[in-house]
C-alpha cells in the first residue's frame, strides 16, 4: 500500500508538468536510491553496448547523475534534441488517437515500432534509441535475438506487438533522422 501511495505521488507531479516549464523535483528516498544504484548498475553496461550515438552523448552527460536519481528536466536538457524529437513524434502519433479501427492499430504500431523500440543502424550495426529497449537491460540484450527487419512503414502497420514478453521483431532504419521523418510522413 505504501509502495502505491508513493508511485501515485511521484506521478501526479508528473501529470501536473505543463511542458515548456520546468518540472517539479521529486524527492526521493534512501530505499528509492538504493534501487537506482542497482538497476543502474545493470542498465548502463546494455546501453553502452547497445545504444545509438544520441544515448551514448546522453550517457556522458549522465555520468555525474549515476547517483542520485536523475530529476526529469536533468534528462530533457541531457538528451537534447534526441528528447525533443522523440517526443515530438510521441504527441503526432497521440494527436491522431481519434482515429478509429484499423487507423488506430497502424498508429499503434507506428508507435511500438518507433518510438518504443525503434533502432538504428550505425556502421551496420543496430542500435537502440526507442524508450522500451532503452529502459530495460533484457530487451536491449533481447536485440542480439530478435528478428530485425529494414525499416518499411507498410511492414511495421502489419507487424503485431506484445506487451509481456521481449520483442521477436524489430525493425532498423537508417539513422534516427530517417526514423523520424518516415513516421511523420506515415502520420501526415
Amino acid at each position: 500500500i505504501e509502495y502505491r501511495r508513493r508511485r501515485d505521488a511521484i506521478a501526479q507531479l508528473a501529470l501536473a508538468h505543463v511542458p515548456g516549464t520546468a518540472a517539479a523535483p521529486v524527492a526521493y528516498t534512501a530505499d528509492e536510491e538504493a534501487t537506482w544504484r542497482t538497476i543502474w548498475e545493470h542498465l548502463r553496461p546494455a546501453l553502452e553496448r547497445f545504444g545509438c550515438r544520441e544515448v551514448q552523448m546522453a550517457l556522458d552527460a549522465w555520468a555525474p547523475w549515476e547517483r542520485p536519481i536523475p530529476q526529469l528536466g536533468d534528462l530533457s536538457r541531457a538528451f537534447g534534441e534526441a528528447f525533443e524529437a522523440c517526443e515530438a513524434c510521441e504527441a503526432d502519433t497521440t494527436a491522431h488517437r481519434n482515429v478509429k479501427g484499423e487507423g488506430l492499430e497502424r498508429i499503434e504500431r507506428l508507435y511500438w515500432f518507433t518510438v518504443e523500440f525503434g533502432l538504428v543502424a550505425e556502421g551496420g550495426v543496430p542500435k537502440a534509441l526507442g524508450a522500451g529497449l532503452l529502459s530495460s537491460a533484457g530487451e536491449l540484450h533481447g536485440i542480439e535475438r530478435a528478428d530485425i527487419r529494414p525499416f518499411d512503414i507498410e511492414a511495421i502497420e502489419a507487424t503485431p506487438y506484445g506487451t509481456d514478453d521481449l520483442q521477436p521483431t524489430l525493425f532498423v532504419a537508417d539513422s534516427v533522422a530517417a526514423l523520424i521523418e518516415s513516421t511523420l510522413s506515415a502520420l501526415a
